[in-house]
């Protein structure tokens, strides 16, 4: 089986860790098809450029454990959503007609989120490939797509093969909303490489890791830890950067808590290993997730979550592997304090993000998906 990958987003030289579980995926299920590629047209943002100074936009190929890359960076235009979803399609045509040139037909596409559906659209009306599509995106729950982006996903939802969410409540609202069975099939965390660690911090420290920005709702974090250091000497760590960093930093020195919170910055695929094996609790504290692959990988370093009942985690956080909170202060503030008094397994916990969400336990899921599309 030759299997062609299309994200929405992928990484790139501005970007190594954007999408890294799209190419995860792909690394897991390599040994099991006869090929797979990833076409992917990324748009590139103006603050993405003026952050990495970087001014190449040269197609890069890559080959990786099995996986073929063809990444194609495109400067996307301010306020201009419509024209850079236009070129990033026309580009994609481009960039999957030279690559069947220089492959062939794939046998299956899969689409990684309805919103770069085109291009898998177009592959099925010309050349008769059928498609899978996985969304991921939480744009759908928080209301922020047009009417053609969401006249978009129903037309890709309407036409493929099978529609595959990334957790049961994302699943169940796009149901909802389109009218479509969905499946549900997590993301792949690497488990082998997330691992437990010894190595601890002498203090207790929760550990953050998200963009900075507003549904991440890193206010109500440090809110909510600014209470719990009246009770409990800890340390909060976030780890991430966008544009809230400086009203957190304000915030921080507002509360006198320049000593307990250290906002990290961006962290590579490596630190944030690292952070986490030193840490004793990872804490969410976003408005809306659809799913929580950094949850998985706190999980798979032997270390309990802390999350707010933002979508995906309500499904994914046990009582044996966390706690869930609402979304207020006192309530996370309770949850942190709680967490810090409670006897975790770390092991066990490892074990459950293992058992679900490591290569082998989703890989299966994908082939059997692929397999049934196929017959």
């Amino acid at each position: 089986m030759h299997v062609l990958i299309i994200p929405s987003w992928y990484h790139t030289t501005f970007n190594r860790i954007r999408g890294i579980f799209f190419k995860d995926q792909a690394i897991a299920v390599a040994d099991k098809v006869d090929k797979i590629s990833v076409v992917a047209p990324v748009l590139i943002s103006i603050k993405e450029v003026v952050k990495t100074k970087l001014f190449s936009f040269e197609e890069e190929r890559f080959t990786d454990n099995g996986v073929l890359e063809y990444i194609q960076p495109i400067l996307a235009f301010p306020f201009l959503k419509g024209l850079n979803r236009y070129l990033q399609f026309r580009i994609g045509k481009k960039m999957v007609k030279n690559y069947i040139l220089e492959n062939g037909l794939p046998d299956m596409v899969h689409l990684q989120s309805a919103l770069g559906g085109k291009l898998a659209l177009w592959l099925k009306k010309e050349y008769k490939i059928p498609y899978v599509v996985t969304e991921h995106s939480s744009a759908f729950q928080r209301k922020q797509l047009s009417s053609s982006e969401l006249s978009l996903a129903q037309e890709v939802f309407n036409e493929s093969n099978s529609n595959i969410a990334v957790s049961e409540v994302l699943a169940h609202d796009l149901s909802m909303f389109f009218n479509q069975d969905f499946s549900v099939i997590p993301n792949i965390v690497d488990t082998d490489y997330f691992t437990p660690s010894t190595q601890k911090n002498d203090k207790f420290t929760f550990l953050n890791v998200a963009h900075l920005n507003l549904n991440k709702n890193h206010q109500l974090l440090i809110n909510a830890f600014s209470e719990l250091v009246k009770e409990k000497d800890a340390h909060l760590v976030i780890a991430g950067a966008g544009d809230e960093r400086k009203k957190l930093e304000k915030l921080i020195e507002f509360l006198g808590l320049e000593e307990k919170v250290f906002l990290f910055g961006k962290a590579t695929r490596e630190e944030v290993r690292m952070l986490m094996q030193q840490a004793n609790c990872f804490v969410l504290s976003s408005k809306v997730e659809t799913f929580g692959v950094v949850l998985i990988e706190a999980m798979a370093c032997g270390i309990p979550i802390v999350s707010t009942k933002c979508g995906g985690p309500n499904k994914l956080i046990e009582e044996d592997t966390g706690i869930l909170s609402s979304l207020n202060v006192s309530s996370l503030y309770q949850s942190m304090l709680d967490m810090t008094r409670k006897k975790m397994d770390g092991q066990l916990i490892r074990k459950k993000a293992v058992n679900k969400y490591s290569k082998n336990s989703v890989s299966e899921k994908i082939m059997k998906l692929y397999q049934k599309c196929q017959s």
